[in-house]
């Protein structure tokens, strides 16, 4: 669940949506398709967590326009990367 309430790409979903249908997004649905069916996960977003998001956006295309695309290893992120088995920057 910590996962579903910090993940970016949901606020991204939030903000657009929100902006599309000019109404506020009160819930998020994160669905997990697998074998054994489909496991849903709920979150929402408040001002503050989606005003957090835009700083992360506008950070990460500042990168992208500098050409920085240095790892930033952390152990949250090198756990569920595919490459972390020959990445030398990984967090371990």
């Amino acid at each position: 669940q910590a996962d579903v309430d910090a993940d970016l790409q949901l606020s991204i979903y939030a903000q657009s949506a929100a902006q599309l249908w000019n109404e506020p997004v009160c819930e998020l649905v994160l669905l997990f398709l697998g074998e054994d069916g489909c496991v849903e996960a709920c979150t929402t977003r408040n001002a503050s967590q989606l005003k957090d998001a835009q700083t992360s956006i506008r950070h990460i295309v500042r990168r992208i326009d500098e050409k920085d695309f240095k790892a930033e290893p952390s152990v949250e992120k090198c756990r569920s990367c595919p490459y972390r088995e020959f990445c030398p920057s990984r967090a371990l």
